[in-house]
């Protein structure tokens, strides 16, 4: 194997590569680490916020997640938005399953948006506000307390999505304090054993909210898919009036989503649905990636009217985050 096609992405400008190939099948002289961190390198000739190396597309598809910096996660919801588009029109299908780690994804085609931009919606897995291990030391429970380390005015909500996150809603954005605030749970193993990405939720209407997040292992991006459910799920259960929200609006630096939150059994089930956008395809050579001075690559595909489509609807997003006083 001497070149990979690579297919580029973004869900809500959450910029993901897509290559149909095991992670774990290249030549043994390929370091897998190097190669992620090589196409994802915001200075490299390509950049992105992780890869989603897929198997068996024709049969039970397989996926599985790498950060920018190599470690594998869970989950990138936008991601498997975009993943699920590309399963769908490789199986002509509007509805199918994919497999990523212990859980499996339900993608479907929802609507175009009036601009044109295609959408896609994935079923995630059960909210879980005990999760499995501990994400703030010595309590697997921790809802809407304060964490004097990161921040004596705020309290977080730790919950799992299945990627582990810390919600804070707040009354106002301040982005310096978000990313204060979340690299502080990232470099802090102690009390935060496993890890998580932090967001703050800053409510807009009764059933639509602003997020921005810092993702671990990526830092502060346009938007995190598995945050957005994460978020939704705390401001539908501590800050919507009366009663839990069940269909949040989310808004964020990259654009727009929509979060449903079903209850079953006394458990949370979410579905996000949001953009899903094909930027270009190309072959790159691996040697090219592994080897900092060469950046050549060959773009085989381009999608001019879907990235001009989602512009638009950037250009709406962040008018009306303007006016809400909202500045990323």
């Amino acid at each position: 194997m001497n070149s990979i096609e690579i297919l580029k992405t973004h869900g809500s400008k959450n910029d993901i590569f897509i290559i149909e190939s095991p992670y774990d099948r290249f030549p043994e002289e390929v370091d897998l680490v190097q190669l992620v961190r090589g196409i994802c390198d915001r200075n490299g000739p390509l950049g992105g916020d992780g890869i989603y190396f897929v198997d068996h597309v024709d049969g039970v598809p397989e996926a599985t997640f790498f950060n920018p910096d190599g470690s594998r996660a869970d989950l990138c919801g936008n991601g498997m938005r975009c993943l699920g588009r590309y399963v769908l029109e490789r199986r002509g299908e509007t509805s199918t399953s994919i497999m990523s780690g212990r859980h499996r994804f339900v993608v479907r085609t929802a609507p175009e948006t009036a601009g044109g931009v295609r959408q896609v919606s994935v079923d995630l897995p059960l909210v879980s506000f005990a999760a499995p291990r501990p994400i703030v030391a010595g309590s697997a429970l921790w809802v809407d307390r304060s964490i004097p380390v990161l921040d004596s005015h705020l309290t977080f909500t730790a919950l799992a999505v299945p990627n582990s996150h810390l919600v804070a809603i707040v009354d106002h954005y301040d982005e310096q304090e978000l990313v204060r605030v979340g690299g502080i749970v990232a470099s802090d193993v102690d009390q935060f054993p496993i890890g998580a990405n932090v967001s703050f939720v800053y409510p807009v209407g009764p059933d639509e909210i602003f997020v921005r997040t810092y993702e671990r292992g990526v830092g502060l991006t346009p938007s995190c898919g598995s945050a957005v459910v994460a978020s939704s799920a705390v401001y539908s259960r501590l800050a919507a009036d009366t009663q839990q929200v069940s269909e949040i609006t989310v808004r964020n630096a990259g654009g727009m989503a929509k979060v449903t939150l079903r209850s079953e059994n006394g458990e949370l089930m979410p579905t996000l649905e949001g953009n899903a956008t094909f930027v270009y395809r190309a072959d790159v050579a691996i040697d090219d990636i592994l080897d900092a001075e060469r950046e050549s690559f060959v773009q085989g595909e381009s999608f001019p009217a879907e990235i001009a489509a989602y512009a638009d609807l950037e250009n709406e997003n962040r008018a009306w985050l303007k006016e809400k006083g909202i500045y990323v």
